[in-house]
């Protein structure tokens, strides 16, 4: 019991660092620690997110990616610093580890999602992209129709979002939502057709 005692006194030490918005304190009070649990890790995975660490949290990853209870946010951060530091190939390669962990989560981030699906479509992996996302709604027509008309495949965001129920009876949209489906669709219709 002393070493669940150990962990749950890492975590009140990680949770006054964190309210207290003290992220170098985190990662240096955590920094020589080991067996601290996986609260304390993803702390201090959050703690080089928020300092913009990025190249820092990228090296921790490796010790992260296990943290099975605080898989989906170490995940979303692991892939953030992927994204900013324009490590695409690792985005994708971070796929099939993530899909692997995740499958089993229905309640997946789609947030993660979005990072595969761009990643895949800047990567020209058109196919694989379309793997990515396990439901079909409007939220997620809406992301990736944007995606697709953010890297210029406009006729692929034009397939997509005219998918979407127009009608919004029964639509996972929210009003922010459905303002920047109008705003991607006046964004089209100035783009000459060729260009399409």
């Amino acid at each position: 019991a002393a070493g669940v005692e150990s962990v749950d006194i890492y975590n009140k030490i990680a949770d006054s660092l964190i309210k207290g918005n003290d992220y170098s304190g985190a990662i240096n009070y955590f920094a020589d620690k080991t067996n601290c649990g996986e609260y304390s890790e993803y702390v201090t995975a959050y703690s080089h997110y928020r300092l913009k660490n990025f190249d820092a949290l990228i090296k921790y990853a490796d010790s992260i990616k296990g943290n099975v209870k605080y898989f989906e946010e170490s995940s979303y951060l692991i892939l953030m610093a992927y994204e900013e530091t324009g490590r695409n190939n690792e985005i994708i390669s971070y796929y099939d580890l993530y899909s692997s962990v995740s499958k089993k989560n229905e309640n997946k981030d789609i947030r993660i999602d979005n990072i595969f699906f761009n990643a895949m479509v800047k990567a020209g992996l058109y196919d694989e992209s379309k793997t990515v996302y396990h439901k079909d709604s409007d939220i997620v027509k809406l992301y990736s129709g944007e995606i697709y008309y953010k890297n210029l495949r406009f006729k692929d965001a034009e397939d997509t979002l005219s998918k979407i129920d127009l009608s919004f009876k029964n639509t996972d949209l929210g009003s922010s939502d459905i303002y920047k489906l109008l705003n991607i669709y006046n964004s089209m219709n100035n783009i000459p057709k060729a260009s399409r």
